[in-house]
């Protein structure tokens, strides 16, 4: 379930900083060699503050206007459910953020906290998994010491 790709759901995320989402999309991006380490993103549905130009399917590398996100628009085909069908987001945009959204954890932690709750829902195709993984690497915004886990296939 923890491979690089895998797109997880996980109710009653709890935050860094100690708030809790009643559910969360984690993004696998990749593991260290020795899997002890992985390196997930958030996504959100969230989108009030964002101008409308930049609600469309892509990457959005803005240094100026601090924007730095993957947007997925709703019904789009980006890879496969557990069953095999197409998987594809449900809200209007789905959106990864370069700026604060890319964690690492220890896999044992992320077991530990979720191993009853956690849940795979789909895995992405090699075609929308790159796309992600250029434009966070492409990001001023996201953390240097990071940047090297994220290996583009």
């Amino acid at each position: 379930m923890l491979l690089p790709k895998n797109i997880l759901s996980i109710p009653d995320y709890k935050f860094p900083n100690g708030n809790i989402s009643p559910k969360i999309l984690l993004v696998l991006a990749n593991k260290d060699i020795s899997n002890e380490v992985i390196i997930y993103t958030l996504t959100t549905s969230q989108t009030s503050s964002l101008p409308p130009k930049y609600l469309k399917q892509g990457c959005h590398n803005k240094t100026l206007e601090r924007i730095s996100m993957f947007v997925f628009e709703k019904d789009t085909v980006v890879g496969t459910k557990p069953d095999g069908q197409p998987f594809t987001f449900h809200e209007d945009y789905t959106v990864i953020q370069a700026q604060n959204n890319v964690i690492a954890i220890s896999t044992s932690k992320l077991l530990e906290q979720y191993s009853s709750t956690i849940k795979l829902i789909g895995t992405f195709n090699d075609t929308s998994y790159k796309r992600i993984l250029k434009c966070l690497r492409q990001s001023d915004f996201f953390q240097m010491n990071l940047r090297n886990f994220l290996q583009i296939l």
